[in-house]
């Protein structure tokens, strides 16, 4: 099922969601690194748009998308259920570090 499908208001299977945006032609730009911060935008629109799985080359970088789509995601659903914030921030994904 693709996002776009989902957008368009297909039925929802109830069911994991893979999507694999690494390297897509697609999100071919001028540089490598464009390429690539084209593709972790891309994961975290997929998460956004309620993919469970994302399959990516750039493990790390897609990692990092990943861990800001979810604490978007936390926050939409605090919000919704008029969650107060939670006191100390959650703690990166294991392995995350931040680039410097």
């Amino acid at each position: 099922v693709s996002l776009r499908a989902r957008r368009l208001g297909l039925p929802r299977l109830d069911l994991p969601v893979l999507v694999g945006v690494s390297r897509k032609s697609f999100l071919a730009t001028a540089t490598e690194a464009e390429t690539a911060s084209a593709t972790c935008g891309a994961v975290a629109a997929a998460i956004l748009g309620g993919a469970y799985v994302v399959r990516a080359h750039d493990v790390k970088a897609a990692r990092a998308a990943a861990f800001v789509a979810d604490m978007v995601c936390d926050q939409e659903r605090r919000l919704a259920e008029r969650e107060p914030p939670p006191e100390k921030p959650r703690p990166p994904a294991p392995g995350f570090r931040p680039r410097r």
